[in-house]
This record gives structure tokens, sequence and C-alpha cells, in this order.
């Protein structure tokens, strides 16, 4: 389970939490993930969004630009390029509900989060939980879960 936003007062990693994302694994080369739709719409914003920064620099294109404002103007195209192609692919495949190729990072982060959250067990398809050995001696609270409230 994570959540990229903040819910101080409420927490933010319940099943009704705005934009909670849960994953389940299926198998080594697959994970299962729901998403709130919030994180659609996020999305969709964010293309929409930065489709909109390449065409307005499009029919704004001067030769009157000084260096600085033309150096500005290409780091600013390189970043949001950047981030379409990243949001895009992911984009086109919630809306026709395909699958999302995860990068190395992705696999690490969901690893981590399978300990960070497991109350009881871990999964594996073989005998090798190095990385779930070294996030506990790393983190030693990580393996400390038990009860989320405490009344006095």
């Amino acid at each position: 389970m994570h959540n990229s936003e903040s819910h101080p007062i409420y927490g933010n990693t319940g099943f009704a939490s705005p934009a909670v994302e849960i994953y389940l694994p299926i198998s080594p080369t697959m994970i299962l993930g729901f998403w709130c739709p919030s994180r659609r719409r996020f999305i969709q914003e964010g293309v929409g969004s930065g489709r909109r920064v390449l065409k307005l620099q499009e029919t704004t294109l001067g030769g009157t630009d000084t260096l600085g404002l033309a150096i500005e103007r290409a780091h600013t195209q390189h970043d949001v390029q950047t981030r379409l192609a990243r949001l895009v692919p992911l984009l086109e495949a919630l809306e026709r509900e395909g699958t999302i190729q995860c990068s190395p990072d992705n696999v690490n982060f969901f690893n981590a989060s399978q300990v960070r959250w497991a109350e009881r067990f871990v999964i594996s398809p073989k005998p090798d939980f190095a990385v779930a050995k070294e996030m506990v001696t790393k983190y030693p609270g990580t393996s400390e879960r038990g009860p989320r409230m405490v009344f006095d």
C-alpha cells in the first residue's frame, strides 16, 4: 500500500484514502495494482498541462529571445518532454486497462514496500530473502509492526 499524498490528521494508507495505491505481487514478473481514481485524474491533468506548455512554446517561438531565455526555454521543453515520456504510456495503459512496464527502481520500491508493510509474511518465488533481511537490519523498526493505535 502506498500513497504519495499527505493526510497528516487521518493518515493516508487506508482503503478509502484519496490517492491510495494498493499492490499485490501475483508472480515473479507481475504485480496487480489498484489505484484510487484520483491518481488517473492527476495523471490526465499532468499530461494535459505538459502538452499545453509545449504548444505554448511552439506558438511563442520568436527570434527576439535572449540567450538566457533561449536556454530557459530549452530546459523547460526538455523537462516537460521527459515527464510526458513517463506519463503518457501510464495514462494510455490506465485508459485501456493495460499493463505498465516497471523500471528496476519500481521493482525495488515494490519489494521494499512489501517488507515494510508485511505483518507476518514476505512472498518470494525462491528462498532468497536478502533484500528483506538487509532492510530489517538497516531499519530495525521495519520488523516491529503490531497495533497501529494505542489507547492509554
